[in-house]
């Protein structure tokens, strides 16, 4: 293996060259200077030398004397490898002393090894040396070695005086960039530190002192934790990232003198001076104003979204462009127009709108909006699904004060509920008016019905009185006859007259539904016009329901007024039908809110004008008419189908334009009960007056009281009648018991007949007392019951009823008659 021994001051020339001969297959001894040399070459012989010229204790020149002078060294080649003697005398001089080759560094790796071992090739194969033989005498050579030493020092002190003027030169620029550097970094507002990584501060600019809240001496003295929240941990991932990359930036806190923390972005990068000192240029740029910024506008976007979220929950907005398509749209208006946003935009308004505007509307809107004004109206529109909604609209035009219009913004509100609250407030005024009208005829009825139940009474009282009178037979008795009939048919429309002006208690019970329909059909007849023609196709059979009579009777009478709404104005014909009807569960037949079973069936059917399918799908809605105005609320049928609702039953419609329409009504069938009709049994008579009773009667009509008094005395009793309450009252003062018993009217003027009672009963508590009155309804009767009183007769009875009334009333009194025993 071929030695070589390398001479160099500098490790890292050592280095390199062992690591480029080693790998190449050389065994290398290293030395740092001649004198080290000398002793490895005479200790393990090289195969070849190479040196620096340039070293301390023994330099390459002495070297190379020495080596050509030692009998075991002067054959080895030698190579002086130098990079500071480069002149072609440097080069001279070595040659002189007795060098092989001189090369000046750097020299390509490649060509350097071939140097070498081409040299110690020639050696070993004894070629002629390049090196000359030393020409120079030992002392000769020492003296120009010296002076050549002395002109290198001479040029070597010039270089450094000249190197020195450059660093002076160099040091006053620096001092002066440094200058610059703290000017601009005192008049930077970023806050600057100079700090050794980790330690202590070397300086603040003056940012940095104002951002702290302390002096630059303050900020050299504390520690980092005075400056810094460590435990915000931001920070020490911060130092983490320089630690690991040598530079960092992020947010981190810092703290004022006070020990107020604010927010920071720090920036910081690690370098190394020119003296190899390692520092950290710190910058840290205050974050609070911008922090406060950020949270405002955060706050802003939160009241920005609370105001949409408010705007949404109660306005519809939208812009369009000039020609009125639709650019923007909010939630609001998709959830109530049923559009979806990207079925709105670009479309143009008029996909909204219902029709129920004419075109003037809309010319107004655009005449408005091109001026320049805003425009503010109610307005219908449709939705996607076929609804309307209301809208309270404001539009306003959007422009610059020198441009034209280019857009339009609505806001709207959904006026919907307000408009169909307003439009049921209408109706039920309308209905308030109806039912005033109503109570207005029931009043007027029930004082008409006071006067006529007195007249009335008056003509079958008196006519009854004659038919005692004259023969049973003749004119006489027929005239007699024609009278008591019309009588009593005065009395049976005063009953129904009062019967619907006055409201009733609803009272199921047993009824026959034929007797109700003739009833209807009786009221029926007199008050619809003459050329209607009522027919009627019911079972003979009875058909008993439970039901209220009054309320059935309503329901017909409804459905007999809009059937003659409905009747053509020449051969008008209203059927009245019933019959039995039997429903099986899987009946088709069979209306869906009826359970399987045994139902009576009744119909009215007219030729009228029918309905078409979407007013039939409505005629029960609250409100909803096709009547003109004044001539029905909407309430009937929504009434009639409540109460055929109550009664378990069932109603169902037929109609067709001009095929005329018929009500299907349904109610269940009670358990049969013999229909045969009932046998008329004779009313027991009370047995005859103990006596002659003492009968105090009083009416304001004089007269009935006439009447009462005859037809009273003829049956026993002893009567004293009265037509003024007060009168009656003072006759009970004077002679409490001159009477058995008391009869009063009960509409008087001045002192009902209740009122007169109860200041006779303060009189004489035991005295029997009964009322008439033309109108006995419920809350008549709980009034004569709390004070007692049992008996109420109908005023337009009074002839038929009211002896056998008074003889009921007297019987408890009367004594038992004696025992007779065996």
């Amino acid at each position: 293996m071929k030695r070589v021994l390398v001479v160099d001051d500098n490790a890292s020339n050592l280095y390199l060259l062992r690591q480029l001969l080693e790998s190449s297959g050389y065994a290398v001894d290293e030395a740092q200077h001649g004198v080290e040399a000398l002793v490895k070459a005479r200790q393990c012989t090289p195969d070849i030398l190479i040196t620096d010229l340039l070293m301390p204790e023994m330099d390459g020149y002495a070297l190379l004397r020495q080596w050509k002078a030692d009998p075991t060294l002067k054959g080895i080649p030698s190579i002086v490898y130098t990079a500071t003697y480069t002149d072609p005398e440097d080069a001279r001089l070595a040659r002189d002393i007795g060098a092989d080759a001189f090369i000046v560094k750097p020299m390509e790796a490649d060509d350097l090894l071939a140097f070498v071992d081409k040299t110690i090739v020639e050696a070993r194969e004894g070629a002629p040396s390049t090196a000359p033989t030393p020409a120079l005498e030992p002392e000769q050579g020492l003296t120009i070695y010296n002076a050549y030493l002395v002109r290198k020092l001479e040029k070597r002190s010039q270089e450094m005086e000249a190197l020195a003027a450059e660093r002076e030169q160099a040091i006053r620029a620096l001092q002066t960039t440094e200058r610059q550097f703290r000017a601009l970094a005192d008049h930077s507002l970023d806050m600057i530190l100079q700090t050794e990584p980790g330690s202590v501060v070397h300086w603040a600019n003056r940012a940095a002192c104002e951002g702290f809240g302390r002096t630059e001496a303050e900020i050299l003295c504390v520690r980092r934790s005075d400056l810094f929240d460590e435990s915000d941990a931001r920070l020490h991932a911060l130092l983490a990232v320089r630690e690991a990359t040598g530079r960092m930036r992020g947010e981190a806190t810092a703290l004022r003198k006070d020990g107020t923390p604010f927010p920071v972005e720090l920036s910081s990068v690690v370098y190394r001076t020119a003296a190899g000192e390692t520092l950290a240029n710190v910058t840290l740029r205050d974050l609070s104003a911008q922090k406060a910024a950020e949270a405002a506008y955060q706050t802003s976007q939160a009241v920005v979204a609370s105001l949409q979220t408010a705007m949404n929950a109660h306005a519809l907005l939208s812009t369009a462009d000039e020609a009125g398509n639709i650019t923007y749209v909010n939630d609001r208006f998709c959830a109530v127009s049923g559009y979806s946003r990207a079925e709105l935009l670009g479309q143009n308004h008029r996909l909204l709108r219902s029709g129920l505007h004419g075109p003037t509307t809309y010319q107004h809107l655009w005449n408005t909006l091109r001026t320049g004004d805003v425009w503010k109206s109610e307005v219908c529109n449709r939705a996607k699904d076929g609804s309307l909604f209301w809208v309270d609209a404001t539009i306003v035009p959007m422009k610059g004060p020198h441009t034209p219009v280019t857009q339009y913004v609505a806001i709207y509100t959904d006026i919907t509920r307000r408009k169909l609250a307003d439009q049921r407030r209408d109706e039920l005024e309308a209905q308030l008016r109806e039912t005033q009208k109503l109570q207005a005829v029931g009043t007027l009825a029930s004082g008409i019905a006071h006067d006529f139940n007195n007249i009335v009474a008056a003509i079958l009282g008196f006519s009854l009185l004659m038919r005692e009178e004259i023969p049973p037979t003749g004119d006489a008795a027929e005239y007699l006859n024609q009278i008591q009939k019309a009588g009593k048919r005065a009395r049976e429309l005063v009953q129904r007259i009062l019967s619907f002006s006055r409201p009733q208690p609803t009272a199921r019970k047993d009824v026959v539904l034929q007797d109700v329909v003739q009833e209807a059909l009786a009221i029926a007849t007199a008050t619809l016009p003459a050329s209607i023609s009522l027919q009627q196709a019911l079972q003979e059979a009875p058909v008993h329901v439970s039901a209220d009579a009054t309320q059935l009777q309503q329901v017909l009478i409804n459905l007999y007024t809009n059937a003659w709404h409905a009747a053509p104005a020449e051969a008008a014909r209203i059927e009245t039908g019933l019959d039995i009807r039997v429903f099986e569960l899987k009946d088709l037949a069979r209306p869906a809110d009826l359970p399987p079973g045994q139902f009576a069936h009744l119909w009215i059917k007219d030729n009228g004008m029918g309905m078409a399918p979407g007013v039939r799908a409505r005629i029960f809605e609250p409100f909803f008419t096709t009547k003109p105005t004044g001539q029905g609320t909407g309430l009937g049928l929504s009434a009639v189908r409540s109460i055929v609702g109550v009664h378990h039953g069932a109603i169902v419609v037929e109609s067709q334009p001009q095929l005329g329409t018929t009500f299907h009504l349904y109610f269940p069938v009670l358990e049969a009960r013999g229909l045969a009709a009932p046998t008329a049994t004779s009313a027991v008579r009370p047995a005859a007056l103990r006596g002659s009773p003492r009968v105090l009667y009083v009416d304001d009509d004089e007269p009935v009281a006439l009447l009462a008094q005859t037809l009273l005395s003829r049956e026993g009793f002893r009567v004293t009648a009265f037509t003024h309450a007060e009168q009656a009252l003072a006759a009970v003062r004077a002679h409490a018991h001159d009477f058995d018993l008391m009869v009063t009217d009960f509409n008087m003027p001045g002192m009902s007949g209740l009122e007169l009672a109860r200041r006779v009963q303060s009189i004489r508590g035991d005295l029997p007392i009964a009322i008439v009155s033309g109108y006995i309804d419920a809350e008549l009767t709980r009034q004569a019951h709390a004070i007692q009183i049992q008996t109420l007769v109908h005023k337009e009875r009074v002839p038929e009823e009211l002896a056998d009334r008074l003889r009921h009333l007297l019987a408890p009194l009367e004594p038992a008659p004696p025992s007779h025993a065996p």
